[in-house]
């Protein structure tokens, strides 16, 4: 008989038992604030969709003052458009808001926090990680206007026009945001050790690269999903086909960069 093997395997189901023991536990409570994350999320898509510059204040103004202070070009602004600079002929106006990458990272930090801190204060995490994801968001939509406003016009980069690599250094600043918010906030939020959420030995590694998974899925669901379930009402926008295969695309490449990265770090 081999021990070992039999050893891995009792390890394995002791594993499995255990991570199923503590899902069922905290199931109950684990759904009732993931669908308030998502009613939260409901609103601000609401309400992005009706608001104006002011109404939209709340993100623009801390958005526009932190373009400001990083890049010196200052903005003022104009009831109906937003916050100006006349000068470069640049407006961050409703559309540059992110209020959807805002929806992506606070989605995906109650993802995070629910599958990593099941059970008590469960309240308090989800509170602290919708705060986080709203100050958070204005910093990496600031830069990404930054990158907007200062960075060259590559003409012809790749085969790309100016729109396209817009698109693209959107959708990348995007992802690697919401990768480094995430791994910010695993370090900031104590989480069950391996042991504590029922893993065996040989799973730790498994565990620890679990939640690679959430921003490519909470992105694509967002950014791809929600569009898709409205066009079978409305019909599709125009160009949402380039959009729509620049956020499969921007996903698969950071996916990919993010495995790769974390098994390198893994092994040290």
């Amino acid at each position: 008989m081999d021990i070992s093997g039999r050893s891995s395997r009792k390890g394995l189901e002791t594993g499995l038992w255990g991570l199923r023991a503590v899902r069922k536990q905290s199931l109950p409570r684990s759904l009732i604030f993931l669908l308030a994350g998502l009613v939260v999320a409901l609103g601000l898509k609401l309400h992005y969709r009706q608001a104006g510059p002011g109404e939209l204040a709340w993100m623009l103004a801390p958005t526009a003052r932190l373009v400001s202070l990083a890049s010196g070009v200052e903005f003022e602004f104009e009831s109906g458009a937003g916050w100006i600079n006349r000068s470069r002929a640049f407006v961050i106006a409703p559309p540059c808001a992110g209020i959807n990458f805002l929806v992506i990272l606070a989605l995906a930090l109650c993802l995070v926090t629910l599958r990593e801190r099941p059970g008590r204060h469960t309240l308090f995490w989800w509170a602290a990680a919708h705060g986080s994801a709203y100050g958070a968001a204005i910093i990496v939509n600031a830069l990404r206007i930054i990158l907007a406003l200062e960075g060259p016009e590559l003409d012809g980069i790749a085969g790309l026009d100016a729109a396209q690599q817009h698109r693209w250094a959107g959708v990348i600043t995007y992802l690697c945001g919401l990768w480094a918010a995430i791994r910010a906030w695993r370090r900031l939020c104590p989480r069950r050790s391996a042991d504590q959420a029922g893993w065996g030995n040989g799973h730790r590694r498994v565990a620890g690269r679990g939640w690679l998974w959430i921003p490519p899925a909470v992105y694509l669901a967002v950014a791809l999903g929600i569009p898709l379930v409205r066009a079978l009402k409305t019909g599709l926008e125009s160009g949402f086909a380039m959009h729509g295969m620049t956020v499969a695309a921007g996903c698969l490449f950071v996916w990919g960069g993010l495995n790769l990265l974390q098994s390198i770090l893994a092994s040290r």
